[in-house]
């Protein structure tokens, strides 16, 4: 008696299968990434469909209810997809094709008897753990008892959540967020006052010999030689002096009246004629 044994696809013949059968890829562009004939990649294609027909599970109305299920939720959870992709570019550039987008998959998802992210749920629950009020509710049905109350749980934790459809007939009295950590303020730190000195003002009769004899030769020619040596009688006379005049070659007092515009017009005037 002798038995055969139908061993699976390789990888390459999965990959040829799903490039052609999933991802819409031509025969010839397939035969020519693999060097094959296109005649040969339809041989592995049947191959792989024939292999994968007789390792499904059999079929039952169970089963085809759930798998039926399964694919709703999918469906779901690939229109949200593109649900959340629309939006975005609707947000991006406000064009009237994502309006269209948007709405035909609003339309879609209401026609499924699924909600999207129930699969990722599951997920959470098989990875991370259900939820703390799940899991105490869990093990108080496991053990006989009844659940705690809700004004057990409110008093232990702010706020709680129910299973989808369901309505709180005793909601807590206060906000479910938490309340606010009050920080006090931080007090200035004052710095000891610092006490000015005043420096002591510098007079005339402090300065260096060398300035003082600098002082004394500029302001020379501008002190009679009565007020050198009397300043109170220089101070008591009359001031004859009419104009201070300093320049580079002279230092001193002049006595002249200076002209005005008229007197230097005229000047000028008589420089042209001459």
């Amino acid at each position: 008696m002798s038995c055969t044994l139908s061993l699976p696809p390789s990888a390459r013949d999965f990959e040829i299968y799903q490039r052609l059968m999933l991802d819409g890829a031509s025969t010839r562009q397939v035969a020519s990434d693999c060097s094959l004939s296109q005649t040969r990649v339809r041989q592995i294609v049947s191959r792989v469909a024939h292999w994968m027909a007789q390792s499904l599970p059999p079929s039952s109305e169970a089963m085809d209810a759930s798998y039926l299920r399964l694919a709703q939720h999918i469906a779901a959870d690939r229109l949200q997809f593109l649900y959340g992709e629309a939006m975005h570019g609707w947000r991006a550039t406000h064009q009237a094709k994502f309006t269209g987008v948007i709405l035909r998959v609003t339309a879609a998802l209401g026609k499924l008897p699924a909600i999207p992210g129930t699969l990722d749920a599951l997920l959470a629950d098989a990875l991370e753990g259900p939820l703390p009020d799940d899991d105490t509710l869990a093990r108080s049905a496991s053990a006989g008892k009844q659940p705690p109350s809700s004004e057990t749980s409110t008093a232990h934790k702010p706020c709680s959540d129910l299973e989808p459809g369901t309505l709180d007939s005793s909601p807590p009295s206060e906000d479910c967020s938490p309340r606010p950590i009050s920080v006090p303020p931080a007090t200035p730190t004052r710095l000891p006052a610092t006490t000015v000195t005043p420096s002591h003002p510098m007079t005339s009769s402090d300065m260096p010999p060398a300035k003082s004899a600098a002082r004394r030769a500029f302001l020379s020619p501008a002190r009679p030689e009565s007020s050198r040596h009397t300043p109170c009688a220089a101070a008591d006379a009359p001031a004859a002096i009419t104009e201070l005049k300093i320049t580079p070659q002279t230092l001193g007092f002049t006595t002249q009246k200076p002209m005005s515009r008229r007197d230097r017009r005229r000047l000028r005037r008589l420089a042209n004629s001459k």
